[in-house]
């Protein structure tokens, strides 16, 4: 090739790269609040839904599938879960391979014997780097995919516990207008005899005492219940004011089923699949693979590879040569890297440890709050409901025959009404308890 055909073949090169080079800037997604604004109102627009879906109950099984579907911070984990995924395949990728122009020089232009040196350069990748780097993805997927199910379990039992306090609630409200109707009885009798000389002006202030403090005890409930429904209806991603009508057992649990008798068997089956043990997991595996890399970096390696073609007046057939540069890991030999990558190892193996314990005595800590609620609620079901069963009756019975004091049989009624309430406090105890149950074993429903 001759001197001018080199400058051109120099100048063509040149040309090409500045072609290919990006012409304009980056675009940049500058988001600002008029834009959240519109999100916003597009997500609630699409948060109702369909009549015949909104027509219908919502059970714990489907609430959870809704939020798991709906969530904003759910879906955003998918999507990062994803991101990482992606990042498996790339991590699979070889180096490009450089293509150098070099000893083109201004003064062989002037003295009309220009040349250039066309070389072709590689960065080799030490042994096993490519799988190392593949499998660091891997891994790094792996904890992705396990945070995220460890936050779907968090979501789902936020949820079911939403659906027990909810449907609970329920029931403590009927229970409590029926409180409230005793209470008017009581007052309108308490008045009625202050009337007839037979009471005391005590009598009925105690009575009025009795009716705002259950009113008064009745505005907190009521505002628990607002805050839970709001939380519910933003996990499902609905609207704000959407109807949620709701129905099945309380968080969707079973109170028939008896927990068993030995916690050994859930705690086995916690270990094998509890996303949090999964993730720690991965990360030890991943300062394996860091430990590797550290011993490896510290023995010399290629750091390019080179063939290259000599262009000139002179260039012939033997103009070829080739170049290699290697990296000496003089400073490396000190065995710092080495060490803070013993040193993340040991603390990843603490971790994934501490993460076994903490995960083996909270599920003996969720089985023994399950026997407790469940016991509660036995001794409620089997002595103080059907105590005050048989009280109330026995009260209707006398109150009809005339032996009976109508204010003493209304304190009857009154004792059984509290008794009904603390059987919905112990079912909620145990619908939480086996919520947590659940979660703690990582299950999802």
């Amino acid at each position: 090739m001759t001197s001018r055909g080199a400058r051109d073949a120099a100048c063509a090169v040149a040309l090409a790269l500045a072609l290919c080079a990006p012409a304009c800037a980056p675009q940049v997604t500058r988001l600002t609040g008029r834009d959240a604004a519109q999100v916003w109102q597009a997500t609630a627009e699409a948060s109702q839904p369909p009549p015949a879906e909104a027509a219908t109950a919502w059970d714990a099984a489907r609430l959870a599938r809704r939020a798991l579907d709906r969530d904003p911070a759910i879906r955003a984990l998918r999507a990062e879960t994803r991101a990482v995924e992606a990042g498996v395949d790339a991590a699979r990728r070889r180096e490009d391979l450089e293509l150098r122009l070099s000893r083109f020089r201004l003064d062989d232009v002037r003295d009309g014997t220009t040349g250039l040196e066309v070389a072709l350069r590689a960065h080799p990748l030490r042994p096993r780097e490519i799988p190392a780097r593949a499998a660091s993805a891997r891994l790094e997927a792996e904890v992705a995919r396990a945070e995220l199910r460890q936050a779907e379990l968090a979501l789902v039992a936020e949820v079911r516990r939403l659906h027990a306090d909810l449907v609970l609630a329920d029931e403590e409200a009927r229970i409590a207008r029926e409180e409230q109707a005793l209470r008017a009885e009581e007052q309108s009798l308490a008045a009625a005899r202050l009337a007839q000389g037979a009471g005391t002006a005590l009598d009925v202030a105690l009575t009025e005492l009795s009716r705002a403090e259950l009113v008064a005890d009745a505005e907190l409930p009521e505002e628990a219940r607002d805050a839970a429904a709001r939380a519910l209806r933003a996990h499902l991603g609905l609207a704000p004011g959407a109807p949620l009508e709701l129905a099945g057992p309380p968080g969707g649990t079973q109170f028939e089923a008896a927990p068993p008798a030995d916690p050994e068997a859930l705690v086995d089956e916690a270990l094998q699949s509890h996303p949090a043990l999964a993730r720690a997991a991965s990360r030890l595996d991943g300062a394996d693979i860091a430990l590797w890399r550290a011993r490896a970096e510290r023995i010399p390696w290629f750091s390019f590879v080179q063939a290259e073609y000599d262009v000139g007046p002179a260039s012939d057939a033997l103009s070829f040569g080739f170049a290699l540069g290697i990296d000496i890991p003089l400073w490396r030999w000190a065995g710092a890297d080495l060490r803070v990558a013993r040193a993340e190892r040991t603390r990843r193996r603490y971790a994934w440890e501490a993460e076994v314990s903490r995960v083996a005595t909270g599920v003996a800590a969720a089985w023994g709050a399950v026997r407790s609620a469940t016991e509660r609620l036995r001794r409620v079901e089997s002595v103080l409901l059907p105590a005050a069963q048989a009280a109330d009756e026995q009260a209707r019975l006398a109150r009809a025959q005339g032996a009976l004091d109508p204010m003493r049989a209304l304190q009857i009624q009154t004792a059984r009404l509290r008794a009904r309430r603390l059987h919905v406090a112990a079912r909620r105890e145990l619908a939480h308890a086996l919520v947590a149950l659940d979660e703690a074993l990582g299950r999802l429903p």
